[in-house]
């Protein structure tokens, strides 16, 4: 169906940022490496395109940023792209959380400046009631992360409730 509306509006955003996302889901569904890497690759196109014609969504950001993520691109365009969603959706709360999550994931390979926006990300989903202190800790502590969070974000009433459950 996606394919379908594509050949039908190619130069709609939404349907290049749709169609964009799933293949990125076959690719996390998919057991061939090549294929995946194929789909993630489409799916890096569609958004890059989506963003072409939207410039200013930062939902177009954000699924870059996850794809270029599944591929292990964490590059410069990686960087800007993180950079840019944050800048047009810092009070949209899906970009806030999807955000955090993937600075979460990637902590190992991003940068400082990436880590640091990622505590203040943090700070911010917990404060706002984005994500739960209950709910996030398990996250953190599978990706070995909860330590490295708590000893960076500064002291707040959810940050307690995180780290010192």
């Amino acid at each position: 169906m996606a394919d379908n509306a594509l050949a039908h509006l190619p130069n709609d955003p939404d349907i290049l940022d749709f169609s964009g996302r799933v293949r990125y889901l076959t690719a996390l569904s998919n057991s061939s490496d090549s294929q995946a890497t194929a789909l993630l690759q489409e799916a890096k196109q569609l958004h890059s395109d989506a963003r072409m014609v939207r410039p200013y969504w930062p939902y177009s950001y954000v699924n870059l940023v996850f794809t270029k993520s599944a591929l292990r691109e964490i590059d410069a365009d990686y960087l800007n792209y993180f950079n840019t969603a944050y800048l047009l959706g810092l009070d949209d709360r899906a970009v806030v959380r999807d955000l955090l999550y993937a600075g979460i994931n990637d902590w190992n390979q991003i940068t400082s400046e990436l880590q640091d926006l990622t505590v203040t990300l943090a700070e911010s989903a917990l404060q706002q009631k984005i994500v739960s202190p209950r709910a996030f800790k398990p996250y953190l502590e599978s990706r070995g992360q909860l330590l490295r969070l708590c000893a960076q974000m500064r002291q707040f009433e959810e940050k307690t409730a995180l780290c010192n459950s």
